[in-house]
């Protein structure tokens, strides 16, 4: 089945994020261990592995509630379709055309609240980036830790607007998740 263009710009999306997360939080783990056998094995603890786990913590933090938003993974109450169930005395018309509403607005909501977010997040790295001050281990630009944060709130606005986009191409069906399309694939692959 071939994806329209928004879909198959919103995977793409998807797929680097995701292995830029593998690649960080593997990276994390080295870190960790290396700072762990250092500490107790050679009684020589290293000073910035600690600083730079952080770092690697906060864009696998930020990385991961991306890749949540191109997943519909995230933590959400289902009970609204229940409600609207009974307000629509169970007219399944009714109650789709009410929950594309919802969902549209939920959308807008987020999206909106995204672009706000990311305008803040640049704005206060580029007042840190004319500043001078360093990181405490590596002595890196202090700006150098927000950079992450800029990039994975920018991905996370263009996958809220993307699924706003998907969500009206679809007519309000819901997206096969990519999870789910991988589910799917991997299944017809053993058939063959």
């Amino acid at each position: 089945m071939k994806k329209n263009p928004v879909t198959a710009v919103n995977d793409f999306l998807y797929k680097i994020e995701k292995e830029v997360t593998w690649i960080l939080f593997f990276l994390m783990l080295l870190l960790l261990v290396a700072q762990v056998l250092c500490r107790y094995v050679l009684k020589m603890p290293l000073a910035w592995s600690e600083e730079l786990v952080r770092l690697a913590y906060i864009a696998v933090s930020f990385s991961g509630a991306s890749i949540a938003v191109r997943e519909n993974t995230h933590i959400s109450i289902n009970i609204l379709p229940s409600i609207i169930n009974i307000f629509t005395k169970g007219d399944e018309s009714k109650t789709k055309k009410v929950l594309f509403v919802t969902d549209t607005l939920m959308y807008i909501v987020c999206f909106l609240f995204w672009v706000w977010i990311t305008y803040q997040v640049f704005k206060y790295t580029g007042e840190v980036k004319g500043g001078t001050m360093l990181t405490s281990a590596l002595q890196f630009p202090q700006w150098y830790v927000y950079i992450s944060v800029c990039i994975f709130s920018l991905l996370l606005t263009i996958h809220y607007l993307l699924n706003l986009i998907e969500h009206f191409i679809l007519k309000g069906e819901k997206p096969t998740t990519v999870v789910e399309g991988q589910l799917a694939a991997s299944g017809e692959e053993g058939l063959e």
